[in-house]
């Protein structure tokens, strides 16, 4: 019921966003239209598509290029849109046919993303409540939403996060065989292939090898899972040390953040560095997490932030509650799980130090953490009660879901045409 609800909503969301329109865009209080006004980096991931799709090759990051808008995510590994590119070959030019297809094919992949939430927390934890809870709080968050409806390489992202997560469930339930390794490397070969945000698996992944005293793999078992991962990756990250001289194209990625604020001139607007990270870059955040649509332009009204935001505080003390009657092994995820958490904030925080960028869809690809620290987060609060669960987490959940029609219905539809119709 879960998947079918998610799948509804986001094709409404789908249908009220607009594809490659120009408009004003509202943060800018100006009325110079904008090439682009519906979701961000679609465009030029679009663009990515449509030159494999012509040129049968791989585009080139040019940081001087002239037609830089259009191309500055040249730099991003294949996997995404080599994945796409039969869906663009297949609608031949038509942009209608176009933006459906790509964007219906992360509304498959966010179905993944649902089902291996559910899978993996009740793999790791035997507690199938907190998994079906945890799966519905993802397909039911506004910005996962709105990210599952848009042309990004994000949602494969997460697909392959939740994957290794779901390896290392059954590494820690069967053993690291040679076998579960090298899926594990496999899946973190992958996931590098996708979008060099993968690299911060490595670290999570070593923790899952260490945490387990009783499961931990042969030594070689683990250098096997690193080294298969490389290996995969190996022919791009010569291409990338070749073309921009750096492997991970990390300098390509800072020279394509094309209109971002710096960071010394956003910490001198803010008035000081402490306002610029508690007074934008956490409270912008945390609003991000939750939905902010558009070029980070729509924003819901202030009222529903503060409500989400004591309802994420009321499941984080739950969460507190939890682990102190929680046992050796649910822990033992938990830690896991944080760890994840750890790592996606780390590189929130060192995008932040160069860049302004505080969308709160930089944290989704620890979206299985954060959906088990809110499902566990409901238990705690219940008291392991499964009727008080249903009855907390189904409100929490039921909010979501008016939230949602709103958004699509409501929100969406008026902020589009204003931009659309601006003067």
């Amino acid at each position: 019921m879960f998947l079918a609800v998610y799948a509804l909503l986001a094709i409404s969301y789908i249908h009220e966003t607009p594809y490659r329109k120009s408009g004003c865009l509202l943060t800018r209080f100006s009325n110079e239209r904008q090439q682009d006004i519906g979701a961000p980096d679609e465009r030029q991931h679009t663009n990515y598509i449509r030159h494999l799709a012509k040129e049968r090759a791989f585009p080139v990051f040019r940081p001087g290029s002239v037609d830089l808008y259009e191309t500055y995510q040249s730099h991003q590994p294949p996997l995404y849109y080599l994945l796409a590119t039969p869906i663009e070959m297949a609608v031949s030019g038509n942009e209608t046919a176009e933006k459906w297809g790509l964007r219906l094919l992360n509304v498959f992949l966010g179905g993944l993303v649902i089902l291996g939430i559910y899978w993996g927390i009740k793999r790791f934890t035997g507690n199938e409540h907190v998994a079906l809870f945890s799966a519905g709080f993802t397909g039911l968050l506004p910005m996962f939403l709105a990210l599952s409806a848009a042309v990004t390489n994000d949602m494969l992202l997460f697909v392959l996060v939740v994957a290794s997560m779901n390896v290392i469930a059954v590494g820690w339930d069967k053993g690291w065989s040679l076998r579960q390794c090298l899926l594990a490397g496999l899946v973190l070969g992958l996931g590098l292939l996708t979008k060099s945000t993968a690299v911060l698996l490595f670290p999570v992944l070593l923790t899952a090898f260490l945490l387990r005293k009783d499961k931990r793999p042969a030594l070689w078992h683990a250098a096997a899972t690193f080294a298969l991962a490389i290996l995969i990756a190996l022919p791009w990250l010569i291409r990338n040390q070749q073309l921009y001289g750096d492997p991970l194209a990390i300098g390509a990625f800072q020279q394509a953040s094309v209109g971002n604020l710096p960071y010394a001139e956003a910490v001198t607007r803010a008035g000081g560095t402490l306002s610029y990270w508690f007074s934008y870059v956490f409270v912008l955040g945390l609003q991000g997490f939750w939905g902010v649509f558009g070029y980070f332009d729509v924003f819901m009204p202030p009222p529903v932030y503060w409500v989400l935001g004591f309802i994420g505080l009321a499941a984080l003390v739950g969460f507190l509650l939890r682990w102190s009657k929680a046992d050796a092994g649910e822990k033992q995820v938990h830690w896991l799980t944080l760890a994840l958490i750890a790592c996606v904030s780390a590189g929130f925080i060192s995008y932040n130090l160069s860049y302004f960028q505080a969308q709160g869809r930089y944290l989704y690809p620890a979206i299985f953490a954060l959906a088990s620290l809110a499902g566990f987060g409901v238990w705690g609060l219940a008291g392991g009660n499964v009727r008080r669960f249903w009855t907390f987490g189904g409100a929490w959940l039921g909010l979501l879901f008016v939230l949602d029609m709103y958004v699509a219905q409501w929100l969406l539809p008026i902020a589009f045409s204003a931009m659309e119709n601006c003067q």
